[in-house]
C-alpha cells in the first residue's frame, strides 16, 4: 500500500512538473511576443521621428529659399510639387504658395465667396446662403444679411455661443458657421487662408485649379455695371490683385525608403530683409493628398 502511494505521488509530481514547464513555455512565448512587439512599435517610432525631423528640415530649406528670393529662389510659390533627396534617407516633397493665390475668409468679397462655392458645385442659392453665413459669421455688427445668420438663428439652432462676429482665426473655424455645408467646406479648404493681406487674388501665384473654380462660379454671378468681367489668368478680373509676396503658405512632406511618413504644414511671414528673421504664424502637423504624391526610388536633385 506504500509502494502505490509513493508511486501516485510520482505521478502526481511528473504532472505538476509537466503543466509547470508548459505554464513556464506560454510565458515565454508571451514574453517574446511582447518583446517583438515593443521593439515594432519603438522602431516605428524612431522612424515616425526620423519622418518628421526631415519634413521639418524641409520647411526650413523652403523658407531659406524664400529668403533668398528672386533668381536664387529655388522653389516656386504657385504651390506646385518640387521633390529632392535628403541624403539618401528619403525624399522631400515641397510645396510653397504665396497666400495671396488663395481666397482670404477674413477680406474675400461676397461675389467672391459666391463664386468660389457655385464653382465648387454649390447651387446660387446654397452659394448666397453660405457667403452671407460666413460675412455675417466676421463682421462686428448683429444685423443679419438676407441669407445669413445671427445670434437669434444660432440660439434657434442650439448653439449658445452665437457667431464670432470677429475675424477668422484659422480657416479650420469655418466649420463654426451655422448654415455652411461640410462637404463644400472640405472642398474649399485648400484653397482657402487667413494669412493674406489681399482680398484679391494674385494670378502669379493662385493654382490653376482655384483660377477655374472662380472662373466658373463668376459665370454664373449676375454682371455687375462697370465692372471688369473679362477673363485675365484664367478666372473674373474682378478678383485680380497683386500680392505683396509676404506671408507663404509651406507643406513638406517626408517619405523614407521603409515607408514612413510625415507632413509639415507652415506659414510663414517674412517681416523684412533677407537679414530678417522669419515669423511663423503657423505650424503643425499636415496630411497627405496635396494632390501629385512624392515617390521614393525617383531620381529626384539632392535637397
Amino acid at each position: 500500500m506504500g509502494l502505490l502511494t509513493r508511486g501516485s505521488d510520482r505521478g502526481f509530481v511528473l504532472i505538476l512538473v509537466i503543466w509547470l514547464a508548459a505554464l513556464l513555455a506560454l510565458l515565454a512565448v508571451g514574453f517574446s511576443s511582447a518583446v517583438r512587439a515593443n521593439l515594432r512599435l519603438t522602431s516605428s517610432a524612431v522612424q515616425g521621428a526620423k519622418a518628421e525631423a526631415l519634413a521639418d528640415g524641409g520647411v526650413e530649406l523652403a523658407v531659406l529659399s524664400l529668403i533668398a528670393g528672386g533668381a536664387e529662389r529655388r522653389f516656386p510659390i504657385d504651390g506646385s510639387l518640387r521633390s529632392c533627396s535628403m541624403r539618401g534617407l528619403g525624399v522631400a516633397g515641397l510645396r510653397i504658395q504665396d497666400t495671396g493665390g488663395r481666397v482670404n475668409l477674413n477680406l474675400a468679397s461676397e461675389r467672391m465667396l459666391q463664386a468660389l462655392f457655385i464653382g465648387l458645385g454649390a447651387g446660387p442659392g446654397a452659394a448666397s446662403t453660405m457667403s452671407d453665413a460666413i460675412l455675417d459669421y466676421r463682421d462686428a455688427d448683429s444685423n443679419r444679411r438676407p441669407n445669413g445668420a445671427e445670434k437669434p438663428e444660432y440660439l434657434a439652432a442650439g448653439r449658445a455661443l452665437g457667431p464670432k462676429n470677429a475675424p477668422f482665426d484659422t480657416v479650420e473655424e469655418l466649420n463654426q458657421v451655422l448654415g455652411v455645408d461640410p462637404a463644400l467646406v472640405a472642398l474649399a479648404m485648400p484653397h482657402l487662408t487667413v494669412h493674406s493681406q489681399t482680398a484679391g487674388l494674385d494670378p502669379q501665384t493662385t493654382t490653376r485649379e482655384l483660377a477655374a473654380i472662380l472662373s466658373r462660379g463668376g459665370e454664373q454671378l449676375p454682371s455687375r455695371v462697370g465692372a471688369a468681367m473679362a477673363a485675365r489668368a484664367g478666372m473674373p478680373a474682378e478678383f485680380i490683385t497683386n500680392s505683396s509676396q509676404k506671408v507663404f503658405w509651406v507643406a513638406s512632406e517626408a517619405r523614407l525608403e521603409n515607408g514612413a511618413v510625415f507632413v509639415r504644414e507652415a506659414v510663414v511671414e517674412l517681416q523684412s530683409t533677407r537679414t530678417g528673421t522669419p515669423f511663423y504664424k503657423m505650424w503643425k502637423r499636415g496630411t497627405s493628398g496635396f494632390g501629385e504624391s512624392v515617390e521614393v526610388g525617383v531620381e529626384v536633385p539632392p535637397c
